[in-house]
């Protein structure tokens, strides 16, 4: 049993190394295409993302806030 439960909080562990991993590798991505094309390039290639949805919606809003100022 404690075999058992070592075994699932190192499991746990692993997953969460492997996903502060992942999230540093995208904010290095991040970082290389805003120097590259922008914040705005960024914000639509992750729209289809779980992270980039919430900043998908502000991207939208964003740009109906200019749209409206020109109108």
């Amino acid at each position: 049993m404690k075999l058992r439960n070592e075994r699932r909080k190192n499991q746990q562990r692993f997953k969460e190394k492997e996903r502060e991993i992942e999230e540093e590798e995208e904010e290095e991505e991040e970082e290389e295409e805003r120097e590259r094309g922008g914040e705005d390039s960024i914000v639509k290639k992750q729209c289809g993302t779980d992270r980039g949805k919430q900043r998908c919606s502000k991207y939208r809003r964003k740009e109906e806030e200019i749209v409206n100022e020109r109108d």
